[in-house]
């Protein structure tokens, strides 16, 4: 796939996710209120909705099983490859978002050879926010779930 079609791929993924999360805004029944339906109690960032898509647009190209060996040696497609692999694992650390390294490379700035995602695909501060909140409520995986590049959707 050619760099310019990625990029139209990857704008276009982003505009469904955003359309998306659009249909949860609140309504009077309840239905379709961004509730999440099957996390367990306490949390409130449910993955699959909230973080894969966003981890899968932006990170998995690179940080994925087949690719790991040239990208730090960091596995992003399940939460135990996640939690175990890359050259500063554990990259996430369950209950300590804001020291987990994977959030501090998130945060720095473009001119910084490790921030993450390279320049212009970095992950807006609310998406950051869901990511420590996701962290800190325990990094919950749904079982079986496994973040695939766009390419193999």
């Amino acid at each position: 796939m050619k760099r310019r079609d990625k990029e139209i791929l990857k704008v276009a993924v982003l505009a469904l996710v955003f359309l998306g999360g659009c249909a949860f805004q609140g309504n009077e029944s309840g239905v379709g209120d961004g509730a999440p339906s099957d996390l367990p109690p306490g949390l409130t960032v449910d993955f699959a909705r909230d973080i894969a898509p966003e981890l899968e647009i932006k990170c998995l190209e690179c940080h994925n099983s087949r690719s790991k060996k040239q990208y730090s040696s960091f596995d992003m497609e399940t939460r135990a490859s996640m939690l175990t692999t890359g050259l500063h694992a554990p990259v996430i650390v369950p209950g300590e978002g804001e020291s987990s390294y994977f959030v501090k490379v998130l945060r720095l700035g473009h001119a910084e050879n490790q921030s993450m995602p390279p320049s212009p695909d970095k992950i807006l501060d609310d998406g950051i926010a869901r990511i420590v909140t996701w962290i800190d409520e325990g990094a919950h995986w749904p079982a079986g779930f496994k973040l695939r590049r766009p390419d193999e959707w």
